[in-house]
């Protein structure tokens, strides 16, 4: 990929920017993030060279200065909106959002849930965020907001919201997704900070469209299309052109409240410390573009990627064609047609060939690389073992997965799992082909491949699976088949005894013992092993030692109400697998997250634990006696979402 952004030169410039609004106001700045904090992948995506946690660690600079309020609103708690990227709830995302940046060094000094009157279930979740020792405060709907401003800017207004304690001169407002609150929340603060005779700012954190680069700009046109559900539009910030005789653009809602934000300030203040929409954001990343060209293309590229997005969300009835009609005109703005994306053609062309499902990727150094459907594979999973052919110098007739092993997958696929479709789809083939690097050379050399992958433009003659989406995202994000291979030891012990074959190994050279029994319950409800005895104990052996005791092992899946085939227990969205193994009664610990730290040598895993998560545990069917083994694996959980 051809570098276009200098990430190095926008986390000095930002960081240095911010202090400068810090020091402008004085005592404190109560600083809008609008977007993703961390795991901005579109803007990765349009400026090459972006890190998707750039301003994370642009925040990691300022952290003895910066402390975190995280704005969520209780009418999304109530109708349990979802982000669409992750698919997880806002409340649940507030959680993984207070973990993130805790890990991450940042201070998280409290949350807020606006849009309050009284709901049931924002109250549930106040309680739990206080039962974790998390400062919760509520602000209230407004009638007439944002309008009413003689009403807003009194004790009637957001005079009866609570006051949030802040301890830092750097305030970093955000939230799960827009329409939270975050500005009213901010000017919240500003009136209550006035009325205690502190001397508080605003400032906001947009990183699109980009004030300084063109109106028609390939990379603010690619935000155009990233919003095109919100209605988003870029629009010459008229107030700046007055003020100042500037050019600039901003998007069309800040722009409308731009007047009411002005009578706002001025009932709390006096006067508007601000001319213009533009005057109010700190964004630097336009002036940190150091290839206008790369950043042009990579835009065109996220616009098509865009427009098939949204023809997707039509054909599955999720929105209606609007969104699709606006793309389509921002395409012709930009003078793109499909064609345009190399393996649009690519792909099309080997499906009409072969009469089935193709798929093709471009490679980091323009290479087409296309998979067609077979009897084994789905188009994208053949697509993956082309692709990491082409990038290692693999001849193509060479075999990464044997036909014969396979062949058993399938028939756990098919008669245990109740799925109708035997073939492999992505997450399928890559756990097969992680078990296959542990005897074949040429397997191996394909699994370092992944990571040249991430990145790469890839289109599918037909809809993706859901599966295969949450996999090359996975990739994408940094995920490459890890999340796989903590469990792929449950697979091939699956795996053996359906083949009939035994494992062996240099650690332990004894055949696999009895396989207890199989229990499968799928539809709807939940999937179980019982894997027993010694069996499990040799597979999840650490450091050459065998765990200690009966070591049974279980693995529950819950379902959204999507009916779906099930995959290797990656398929469904929102579903997660637990393991546990249960120890002599000294050494049992209740339910501890484990993370894998670094592997040892194929299957056999090191393990630390992070905390305590309460979840529901049963204790073990008997009891030995035994000392606790070297793993110290009593449970283990992730999320395949």
């Amino acid at each position: 990929m051809k570098i276009g952004f200098d990430n190095n030169k926008y986390l000095k410039m930002q960081s240095e920017h911010i202090r400068e609004r810090i020091n402008q106001f004085g005592d404190k700045l109560y600083l809008e993030f609008g977007g993703k904090l961390f795991d901005d992948y579109h803007a990765s995506r349009v400026l090459p060279g972006f890190a998707p946690d750039s301003k994370l660690r642009m925040l990691l600079q300022l952290a003895d200065q910066a402390e975190i309020v995280i704005v969520i609103s209780a009418a999304d708690i109530e109708k349990n909106k979802v982000r669409s990227d992750l698919g997880i709830t806002y409340d649940v995302d507030v959680l993984r959002l207070i973990q993130s940046f805790t890990d991450k060094g940042l201070y998280v000094g409290s949350v807020v849930i606006t849009h309050y009157s009284g709901q049931n279930t924002a109250d549930v979740f106040k309680h739990k965020l206080e039962s974790m020792g998390i400062k919760v405060y509520r602000h209230y709907t407004i009638d007439g907001y944002p309008g009413n401003v003689p009403l807003i800017v009194s004790d009637e207004g957001y005079g009866k919201n609570d006051y949030i304690e802040t301890k830092r001169p750097l305030v970093v407002v955000t939230a799960p997704g827009p329409g939270s609150g975050k500005m009213a929340t901010c000017l919240s603060q500003l009136y209550h900070e006035n009325k205690r005779g502190v001397k508080a700012g605003y400032a906001k954190f947009e990183t699109f469209p980009i004030w300084n680069i063109p109106l028609k700009h390939p990379v603010n046109l690619a935000y155009e299309a990233a919003t095109a559900d919100l209605n988003d539009v870029n629009m010459i910030d008229p107030f700046h052109l007055e003020a100042y005789g500037v050019t600039t653009v901003n998007y069309n809602r800040d722009i409308e409240i731009f007047p009411v934000l002005s009578a706002i300030f001025e009932g709390i203040y006096g006067e508007n410390p601000y001319k213009s929409p533009t005057d109010m954001g700190v964004n630097m990343a336009g002036n940190c573009i150091i290839d206008d060209e790369a950043c042009c293309e990579a835009s065109r590229q996220e616009i098509l990627r865009r427009y098939y997005q949204a023809l997707n969300r039509v054909v599955k009835e999720d929105v209606g064609k609007e969104e699709v009609y606006k793309i389509e005109l921002l395409m012709k703005q930009a003078k793109l047609t499909t064609d345009m994306r190399k393996v649009v053609p690519a792909a099309l062309k080997r499906a009409e060939e072969t009469g089935a499902p193709a798929a093709a990727i471009e490679l980091p150094d323009g290479t087409i690389a296309t998979g067609k459907t077979t009897n084994l594979l789905g188009a994208s999973a053949a697509l993956l073992l082309n692709a990491v052919k082409v990038l290692g110098n693999i001849p193509h007739d060479e075999h990464l997965i044997s036909p014969i092993a396979i062949e058993p997958i399938q028939k756990l696929k098919v008669e245990y799992l109740g799925s109708r479709n035997p073939r492999l789809h992505t997450d399928e083939v890559l756990i097969a082909l992680s078990m296959c690097a542990a005897t074949n050379k040429h397997a191996q050399i394909a699994l370092e491949q992944l990571e040249k992958l991430r990145g790469c433009q890839v289109h599918t003659s037909v809809m993706l699976s859901e599966v295969d989406i949450k996999t090359f995202k996975r990739h994408d994000r940094s995920s490459s088949v890890k999340e796989a291979e903590i469990i792929t030891a449950f697979f091939t012990y699956a795996f053996c005894k359906l083949s009939g074959s035994k494992r062996t190994g240099s650690y332990n050279n004894r055949s696999v013992r009895d396989f207890g029994y199989f229990l499968i319950n799928y539809f709807y409800q939940r999937i179980l092993f019982y894997l027993f005895s010694n069996c499990i104990g040799e597979f999840l052996s650490v450091n050459c030692q065998r765990p200690s005791c009966l070591n049974g092992i279980f693995l529950c899946a819950w379902y959204d109400q999507r009916t779906q085939n099930f995959h290797f227990f990656f398929e469904k969205s929102g579903s997660r697998i637990v393991s546990g193994r249960f120890q002599g009664i000294g050494a049992y610990k209740l339910c501890q997250t484990g993370i894998m730290v670094r592997r040892r040598i194929f299957m056999r895993f090191h393990f630390i634990y992070t905390g305590l998560y309460s979840c529901t545990c049963q204790l073990p069917c008997r009891f030995t006696t035994g000392k606790s083994s070297a793993d110290n694996f009593n449970c283990h959980q992730r999320f395949l979402s």
